[in-house]
Order: C-alpha cells, then sequence, then structure tokens
C-alpha cells in the first residue's frame, strides 16, 4: 500500500513538472479551478460553522454561565484590559471548525 502511495506521488510529481515544463494556458487555468473550488468550499463550511457556533452552540452553553456569574456576555468579560471573552469564544469556535473539516475530511478520504 505504501508502495502505490510513492507511485502515486511520483506520478503527480511528474505530471506538474511536466505541466509546468511544457503546459499552456488552458492547463493553467484548470489547475487552478481544481486547486480554488476546494479551497472556496472550506471557507464556506468554515463560515458556515462559526455561524452555527455563533447563533446556536454559544448561546445555549456560554449564556447560562456567564449569567450564573454576573456577566451579560463573552464580549464584555474583560480582565485587566485583556478581552477575555472575545479570546475563549475565538479559540472556542477555531476548535469546532478544526475538528469539524477533520472529520469530514477523515469521512471523504474513506469514500475515496
Amino acid at each position: 500500500m505504501a508502495g502505490s502511495r510513492n507511485e502515486a506521488k511520483r506520478n503527480l510529481l511528474n505530471a506538474l513538472k511536466s505541466l509546468a515544463l511544457e503546459g499552456n494556458f488552458q492547463d493553467w487555468i484548470i489547475v487552478l479551478l481544481v486547486l480554488t473550488v476546494p479551497l472556496v468550499a472550506a471557507f464556506s463550511i468554515a463560515n458556515l460553522i462559526s455561524s452555527v457556533i455563533a447563533n446556536f452552540v454559544a448561546p445555549v452553553i456560554f449564556t447560562p454561565i456567564l449569567r450564573s456569574i454576573g456577566i451579560d456576555s463573552m464580549q464584555s468579560l474583560v480582565i485587566g484590559g485583556l478581552r477575555i471573552g472575545a479570546f475563549v469564544y475565538d479559540l472556542v469556535d477555531f476548535i469546532f471548525v478544526v475538528l469539524i473539516l477533520f472529520v469530514m475530511t477523515r469521512f471523504l478520504r474513506r469514500m475515496i
């Protein structure tokens, strides 16, 4: 199995080398499209996940905890001039986005 992966990598590198040395403009456009479509899709999915976290997950999880200690929102949690609440929210958002994109990538790799 590892041999076939190395061979596939070598074939890909040879194809890219051939494209770089002998390719025409249409080949480059196709390569750019092939590379940008998944990137745009990943950004769109990340924005969707962030929206779900901001509108559903954060209010359900953080609001009861913050109200129990007398804070109205994550944005108003400031300690020593540092906006700790905004940082914690962004950290949770980042972790959820990475986790979901990782799970989706693993799922798609198993399908292929």
